[in-house]
């Protein structure tokens, strides 16, 4: 038991951990910059309004003279299919290298991830909480049948007559078949009669232990 709460423990702590981690990584991300049509650059460009530009693949990152950052998206565009779009020489231009963004794709992936572990961990419960009721349903308990009394005739001293008279009920109690075809009727009990410490407690024993 002691193991299944540390492992539990374990788990809980894991997701405590990778929660924290996805809420600290949506609040200390920098906010993703506004994306505006390629029109409205070439025009603040030709106002202007725009201190540089870098090409990144498919999309431009404009930073505006005030220090704003916006984002457009040029296709297959290059620098001179800017050029012939009006986009003004005065602006600074740079190329660079398009790669993957690490930051991002675990950022897209990780809620997922938090998903399928926690789906996991919910499964992994349940999983073991029916094992130990299975466990509990074939319990190796069995019940022991009744202890046979060990008293027997032999036991008993002193009541010839009525241990006689005993003697006969238990023999037809044994073989009953072969009293009912001579037409003897089953007992339907035995009276005991007698003052304390004649024996009536042993030959009851010593019946049942001879049937």
């Amino acid at each position: 038991m002691g193991q299944g709460w540390k492992r539990s423990g374990l788990l809980y702590l894991a997701i405590l951990f990778a929660g924290v981690a996805l809420v600290a990584v949506f609040f200390s991300a920098p906010p993703k910059p506004k994306e505006i049509p390629l029109s409205e650059v070439i025009t603040m460009s030709q106002n202007k309004k725009i201190e540089k530009v870098v090409e990144e693949g498919e999309w431009l990152t404009v930073t505006t003279i005030a220090g704003e950052e916006l984002k457009t998206d040029i296709g297959a565009l290059n620098y001179n299919d800017l050029r012939q779009l009006g986009l003004s020489a005065e602006v600074k231009y740079e190329i660079k290298a398009a790669g993957f963004n690490w930051g991002n794709i675990l950022i897209s992936f990780l809620p997922a991830i938090l998903l399928g572990g926690l789906i996991f961990f919910i499964f992994f419960r349940a999983r073991g909480a029916n094992n130990q009721a299975l466990t509990f349903g074939r319990s190796q308990a069995r019940l022991a049948p009744p202890d046979k009394p060990s008293v027997t005739f032999a036991d008993v001293a002193g009541v010839d007559e009525a241990k006689q008279e005993l003697t006969e009920v238990v023999e037809f109690l044994k073989s009953r078949e072969k009293f009912q075809i001579l037409g003897a009727r089953i007992p339907r009990g035995v009276l005991l009669v007698g003052p304390p410490g004649t024996g009536k407690t042993l030959l009851a024993k010593a019946v049942a232990g001879e049937a």
